[in-house]
């Protein structure tokens, strides 16, 4: 008796991969990217182990000058053709919308109801901006949140207060609160937005290593569970995303030289889990990198602190050049 026809089309696809598994259905996994030294041309399966030679990456003015009033830029997006920022811990609940070629302040937003205990990155999606106050030095805090702020009640020029929503959020994992500054692994000052969530990046004080956790993008409170971590050397200081090319870039900085590691090739929020490319900024001793944003084309700039030698300033890096 034959088989029923219902099932033919089935056994014309399942007998190939029974007789000839290794050879019909296998795919060889290694490192996919053309640009790393240790390319595999037979790999069809990116399994994140990709090495690449060191370059070198000049940066270069994005602005003429950054205002006295935002000395300590902490957070950075690229919206409306202008970049906006706001500084960090004792700042004012402000951000600040600057020209994108003279770096002068057009527009102050005061975010009603909200307080800057320690502002350290930004983000937006396409309905909202969002604020992080989760820098924690110390290791001690309680009090970790995010501000929404809706695009829409921002208008196209003029200062204004405006509301603004609440995630708070704790780390799950976290149980000891005792006060470590400086040496304590529950710092943030990274954040990017895809899809319903907002993902956190850990800097690392202790460990120079970086963890990944997932916020909803709901007014609420949360813990917040791990996802992944990456021994990346340093202290993370500011992330930006490229949706487009699946483009993570987060900024830091060790032993006083700024870096930037590039995620690529993950798969939905694997972030760690595809290629990891690190570029050193040698020729910047001691410019402390800070935020990191997306401006287009493969170009992102970058703003620093004020420290003891050197200016607050943006800059601009052209990624093409690794290309």
């Amino acid at each position: 008796m034959g088989f029923p026809f219902y099932l033919r089309p089935v056994l014309y696809i399942l007998l190939p991969a029974l007789l000839f598994p290794a050879i019909s259905w296998s795919q060889q996994e290694g490192c996919t990217d053309t640009l790393a030294s240790n390319f595999d041309v037979n790999a069809v399966i990116n399994d994140g182990s990709c090495m690449y030679p060191d370059i070198t990456i000049n940066f270069r003015k994005a602005v003429s000058s950054m205002p006295v009033t935002i000395s300590e830029s902490s957070g950075l997006i690229w919206w409306r053709n202008s970049y906006w920022t706001h500084n960090d811990n004792g700042g004012s609940n402000e951000i600040y919308c600057l020209d994108s070629i003279t770096g002068n302040v057009k527009q102050i937003i005061t975010l009603k109801d909200a307080t800057n205990v320690d502002w350290e990155d930004m983000t937006h999606d396409q309905d909202y901006i969002y604020v992080g106050d989760f820098g924690n030095n110390y290791g001690n805090r309680s009090d970790l949140c995010v501000y929404m702020v809706a695009k829409n009640d921002i208008p196209s020029n003029g200062d204004t207060i405006v509301a603004c929503e609440k995630l708070s959020y704790s780390y799950a994992d976290q149980s000891d609160f005792t006060i470590r500054n400086l040496k304590n692994d529950y710092d943030c000052e990274a954040m990017v937005s895809l899809g319903d969530s907002l993902y956190l990046f850990t800097k690392n004080w202790a460990t120079f290593t970086t963890r990944l956790y997932a916020l909803p993008k709901r007014p609420g409170s949360y813990y917040i569970y791990p996802i992944d971590e990456y021994n990346i050397k340093g202290l993370v200081t500011g992330a930006s995303i490229d949706v487009e090319s699946q483009w993570v870039v987060l900024c830091g900085y060790h032993n006083y030289i700024p870096f930037i590691v590039i995620l690529s090739d993950f798969w939905r929020n694997d972030f760690f889990g595809g290629n990891k490319r690190r570029i050193n900024f040698k020729n910047y001793f001691a410019t402390q990198t800070e935020a990191i944003a997306y401006t287009g084309n493969n170009t992102y700039v970058i703003s620093s602190e004020r420290t003891i030698i050197r200016k607050a300033k943006i800059y601009k890096i052209d990624l093409k050049e690794i290309q």
